[in-house]
């Protein structure tokens, strides 16, 4: 980092270079992936509807594990030490910006990664992955030469069939602590992938300010990507693009509602390049299991580029390796939907993955891809 160095991933073509210096934010975590686990554990504990906000009652967890499709739940410590006692899980590295960077290092493409927390697990489990870097001090160092005594926090991601629940009891998310070494070095980014706001308390939204204000100076592209979860999301939206300092930003197609929008996306893309020219972006996405959609100012090629690549990629990880998998993506069958490559958007069908082995931090996989391709 600090000086660009060129490096050639495989999944970028025809003698294409990566010459930037990508920063990944705000997060990085261990994970607990818990699959075949066993209900009778919540044995007459009847299931509660969860109110807003975070979770508190078994029957909450009980209700959220009865529903179908992805989410992401906060929860209270003493959930998370019932939880994280009755249930073991296969300790992984995540968090969003965690996820990335071993995507990028599978890819062969140096990034440095913000860790507010340090611990030594952690730092050693992270060492083992080749280009992921850490800011300390003046430097950019291995994740061993970076360990601190900090706390450890598991995200509990519970995985059934092809969907995965995550319960999260995390204060440095919750309370948006920053990696001030990573921070302090955000003037050398040229691309900054940003994710995390969702997991952060209304409480600590001021923390988006001192952020959006680094980011002026710095004047590195920055994508965010959104997730749903608490309300400082909205803020962050609404601040970074008011400041000027968002290029390009990203969502499933439930995560519309934080821009605005209710319903589908493919019955109302007039919503969406409304929306991007008024926030000044130049680029704003949606995945969702069955498409990409993407609207875009410029470079219509790259995008077009972006979203294939991001799709094949993430298809190829839920059989676990990319590169192992990439060609076999080819013979998948994709979506019934008909790809449209208008003047401003560009709507790609996904692969269809059964059996899926890996569900957790396939939105990360093809978030990562598309923004450094596009705006790379």
């Amino acid at each position: 980092m600090g000086t660009k160095s060129k490096r050639t991933g495989f999944l970028i073509r025809q003698n294409e270079i990566i010459n930037m210096n990508v920063f990944l934010g705000l997060f990085t975590n261990l994970d607990s992936i818990i699959k075949h686990y066993d209900t009778r554990k919540f044995k007459g504990i009847e299931p509660l509807k969860p109110s807003k906000g975070v979770l508190s009652k078994l029957g909450e967890v009980v209700y959220v594990l009865k529903q179908r499709g992805d989410s992401e739940h906060l929860i209270s410590k003493g959930l998370f030490e019932f939880l994280n006692k009755n249930f073991d899980g296969e300790k992984k590295i995540g968090g969003n910006a965690g996820n990335a960077a071993l995507i990028l290092s599978e890819l062969g493409i140096p990034c440095l990664l913000s860790c507010p927390s340090r611990p030594k697990t952690m730092m050693d489990m992270l060492s083992k992955y080749k280009g992921v870097k850490m800011a300390k001090g003046r430097g950019f160092v291995n994740p061993l030469e970076a360990v601190r005594d900090d706390p450890e926090f598991e995200h509990l991601s519970f995985e059934r069939e092809d969907y995965r629940k995550i319960f999260t009891f995390d204060p440095v998310s919750f309370e948006c602590v920053l990696d001030k070494d990573f921070w302090e070095k955000i003037s050398s980014a040229d691309l900054l992938w940003l994710c995390g706001f969702h997991l952060v308390s209304e409480k600590y939204g001021h923390k988006v300010n001192v952020i959006s204000d680094m980011l002026e100076e710095s004047k590195c592209k920055v994508h965010l990507e959104l997730g749903e979860g608490t309300e400082t999301i909205r803020y962050a939206i609404k601040k970074f693009v008011n400041s000027g300092v968002l290029h390009s930003l990203g969502m499933n197609e439930i995560e519309t509602k934080f821009i605005g929008f209710e319903g589908d996306p493919l019955e109302d893309t007039d919503f969406f390049m409304e929306f991007m020219k008024a926030s000044g972006l130049d680029r704003l996405t949606i995945h969702s299991k069955e498409y990409r959609l993407t609207f875009f100012r410029k470079n219509r090629e790259k995008n077009m580029k972006a979203g294939e690549e991001s799709l094949k990629l993430s298809a190829a990880k839920t059989f676990g390796s990319m590169r192992k998998n990439l060609e076999g993506v080819s013979k998948l069958e994709r979506y019934k939907l008909k790809k449209i490559e208008g003047k401003n958007f560009v709507l790609i069908p996904a692969y269809m993955t059964p059996k899926p082995k890996v569900l957790t931090g396939l939105g990360d996989t093809c978030s990562i891809v598309d923004a450094l391709i596009s705006l790379g």
